[in-house]
């Protein structure tokens, strides 16, 4: 090729003629996502398509004819041939180990370092570098993104610490004062010179000088007194081995480049592990698929379930998968969320999901 047509808006790149390559004696073939120049039966160009402009970028200096795979044209005609290349965009160098450590952290969506340091113990992150946890607890700041991701609302109302008024309280003893004041003008002692007689609250009477204070006390009746009630409760586990719950997040404010807009949660209750499956929509075929992939899975791993509780969502397809592996299941009332543990899932997910949005570029559209 020899010849080409450049735009001069086109800064960064510039056009190519398709008929340039075919005259030439090379096919090209156009996919969803990439462009490739085959002659002579191998590949000489293979470029990506730009999302935002539509169009197939090419590279200038491509890769010489030894390095390019060699392609069965007749095995495969329109298909798309994988090509894995490998680049470094950036790179940065962490000399310090504390910041070294705050790039793992981040790595791992900015967890809790006491999280962090259990799973270190447990070696559950054996043999990455700087994942010990000596070093978490000396060089590992702490992070806002943790916290931001733990931040909660806590209900109003619940447990308020402001003193609790009683209207009746105010009226009753205005109704006191009242009488009071009826009994001061009508009652007198026998000496006649103001001094009066005050009933008590078991009926005895007493003098006016020796209660001189009684419009100032606040005495509440028996049947208004508030009773503190203190309720006990004993959460006990399931005892049956292989549970487990699935239910699916709500539509994200975006979506993913893969389509993607939902999460399938599952919680294994004995492995205590969570499955967060993207998902493209909430239909019968989509739940079923990622089903699939989240029992396949503890299966292959030996953590078959053998009881799934699960919401109403996809019934049917559920319940004959489930019947066809020799589990049972349970399907929870549309009201009642608080038997499925998948919901509980969720929070944690997201909580977790959160915290590595947080170190996200400010562009970025979640």
């Amino acid at each position: 090729m020899t010849e080409a047509h450049i735009v001069p808006g086109l800064s960064h790149s510039s056009l190519i003629l398709t008929r340039k390559f075919c005259d030439a004696g090379c096919k090209v073939v156009f996919e969803q996502h990439e462009c490739r120049v085959i002659y002579e039966e191998r590949v000489v160009l293979v470029g990506a398509r730009n999302p935002t402009t539509g169009l197939w970028h090419l590279p200038i200096n491509p890769a010489t004819s030894d390095e390019a795979p060699a392609m069965d044209l007749q095995l495969l005609p329109n298909q798309r041939m994988p090509q894995r290349v490998e680049r470094a965009a950036n790179m940065h160098t962490l000399p310090h180990k504390q910041q070294q450590l705050k790039y793992m952290h981040q790595a791992f969506l900015c967890p809790p370092n006491a999280s962090l340091v259990k799973a270190i113990n447990n070696e559950q992150l054996k043999g990455i570098p700087l994942m010990s946890a000596d070093n978490v607890r000396k060089f590992l700041p702490k992070s806002p993104a943790t916290a931001k991701g733990g931040m909660k609302r806590v209900r109003t109302n619940i447990r308020s610490t402001r003193p609790k008024t009683n209207k009746r309280k105010g009226a009753r003893r205005g109704n006191r004062t009242h009488d009071h004041q009826d009994s001061h003008e009508d009652q007198t002692t026998e000496g006649g010179e103001g001094a009066s007689s005050i009933p008590n609250e078991d009926g005895s009477m007493s003098s006016e000088g020796e209660d001189e204070d009684w419009n100032d006390v606040d005495i509440v009746p028996t049947e208004l007194h508030e009773v503190n009630n203190i309720f006990c409760f004993a959460a006990l586990a399931d005892k049956k081995s292989g549970t487990m719950y699935t239910d699916q997040t709500g539509a994200l404010p975006a979506i993913s480049l893969d389509g993607h807009q939902y999460f399938f949660v599952a919680y294994d209750y004995d492995s205590n592990y969570i499955y967060a499956v993207p998902v493209k929509d909430l239909k019968d075929d989509t739940i079923l698929e990622a089903f699939d992939q989240v029992f396949s899975d503890l299966k292959n791993k030996g953590h078959k379930p053998k009881f799934n509780v699960t919401d109403n969502q996809a019934a049917k397809p559920i319940k004959e998968y489930l019947a066809k592996e020799d589990c049972k299941w349970q399907f929870v009332e549309p009201s009642n969320h608080r038997v499925n543990v998948a919901e509980r899932a969720i929070q944690t997910f997201k909580s977790h999901f959160i915290r590595g949005l947080c170190y996200m570029d400010n562009t970025w559209p979640l």
